[in-house]
């Protein structure tokens, strides 16, 4: 179960990751775009401005302090300005470089040769020893409109706060959502196996007490057939002829039979074969005719002798009728009639039961079927759980019916397994 549980969720926060990385990762993107052209702009501006007060190339040096006050104010990293062939004539930061000349030159390269062609040019944001550098270069031009240099300016990180400030806050987002991703995981699957040892006991105190209320109902219907058995032994030991005795031994060993028969019907019901649905009625019938008879009950029998045979279960159909049978007459308190119909209906077979007895409410109806609920004083809840569970098992339906004279019928449908009819 917790694996079940929780691949699931973590293939739910893998998903939620890659979702966030992929939003970030665009909002990033959009951000860097958007930084790049207000940039760019402000940087050739700034360019442009610088190249319109250079008359030469002569007196640079002159204009330090003006460049100095300009790269403060302006928060700049660097200026470079170059003549028409590309060299460098003035550069404000004197920086060494381990590795040659100047990199940022070589690549400002394309949009120095644009600015020199007479058009202002930025260069694409680059990263250079985990620094962004961007670069804006514009013309200079002298008196006659020729190009004789270029001034470049040159961005550094201070310009790009906000972008670095979003890179690291979408790296800390990533670590937060790994380490909440195995904190929770963790935790997800203590839960869970918490939960499945729940379970577990639970499942197991359900099944001791539903053993409990199979053996304690058991015991209590063995016990009158026993003490009657009981009995009829003491009887024949006075009187070993005694045929009576012999009879009701007989008769309550059958009874036990009936009972055990009933319990284990309700987890075996895997044997299948022919059933004679009305000569097990008239068996039925016939066994417990005796103690039908210590009221004044009628029984009658309406059996189409067209309905043929089923695949079931014989026990569990035995069983079936001798709970319906039974409550039938336990619903009767002094006298009355019951009738047990078959035949067909609807491409359907048909097994009616109607007793002139007290009746059942048709809400009353849906709960009788539930295990262990009974309206008996002694009754264990279980005779007509193993009737609708035989029923339903066969592909048929139990419902309540109305037969006139009859307070209650019961009524099973089942499949007609005859392609002949």
């Amino acid at each position: 179960m917790i694996k079940r549980l929780l691949l699931p969720f973590l293939v739910f926060f893998l998903i939620t990751i890659v979702v966030v990385n992929i939003y970030l990762w665009r909002n990033y993107l959009l951000i860097q775009k958007e930084l790049e052209g207000a940039l760019a702009n402000r940087l050739i501006s700034i360019a442009t401005a610088i190249a319109a007060d250079i008359d030469n190339l002569k007196e640079l040096d002159e204009k330090r302090p003006y460049f100095d006050q300009l790269i403060r104010s302006m928060g700049i990293y660097n200026i470079y300005i170059l003549d028409s062939e590309g060299k460098i004539r003035y550069r404000h930061k004197q920086l060494k470089f381990l590795k040659g000349p100047d990199p940022h030159l070589a690549l400002d390269r394309p949009a120095i040769l644009s600015a020199l062609s007479g058009e202002a040019s930025a260069t694409p944001l680059y990263k250079e020893t985990e620094v962004y550098l961007k670069s804006g270069y514009a013309p200079i031009f002298d008196l006659y409109g020729g190009v004789i240099g270029v001034v470049g300016v040159v961005a550094d990180a201070p310009f790009f706060s906000l972008l670095v400030d979003f890179e690291r806050k979408g790296l800390l987002l990533n670590l937060i959502l790994i380490l909440a991703l195995i904190t929770i995981s963790i935790g997800f699957a203590i839960v869970l196996r918490r939960i499945s040892r729940i379970e577990e006991n639970i499942v197991l105190t359900n099944t001791f007490a539903v053993l409990g209320q199979l053996a304690s109902t058991v015991a209590h219907e063995i016990k009158n057939p026993l003490s009657i058995i009981t009995a009829a032994a003491d009887r024949l030991r006075k009187r070993p002829d005694d045929q009576k005795a012999i009879e009701f031994i007989k008769e309550e060993t059958k009874r036990i039979d009936q009972i055990v028969r009933g319990y284990l019907s309700l987890g075996r019901r895997d044997f299948k074969g022919e059933v004679d649905i009305n000569r097990i009625a008239e068996e039925v019938v016939e066994t417990l005719r005796p103690r039908l008879s210590d009221k004044r009950v009628g029984i009658e029998l309406k059996l189409d002798p067209k309905m043929g045979k089923i695949m079931a279960n014989p026990g569990a159909m035995r069983q079936v009728l001798i709970n319906l049978l039974t409550n039938s007459y336990e619903a009767i308190e002094e006298e009355g009639k019951i009738l047990i119909q078959t035949g067909f209906e609807k491409g359907k077979k048909l097994i009616t039961v109607a007793d002139t007895g007290m009746g059942i409410d048709q809400k009353e109806f849906k709960r009788i079927f539930s295990p262990f609920y009974t309206t008996k004083s002694k009754g264990s809840g279980l005779g007509l759980f193993v009737v609708k569970r035989t029923i339903e098992s066969l592909g048929g339906r139990i419902s309540l019916d109305r037969i006139d004279g009859y307070n209650t019928t019961i009524r099973i449908e089942l499949p007609d397994e005859d392609t002949d009819r």
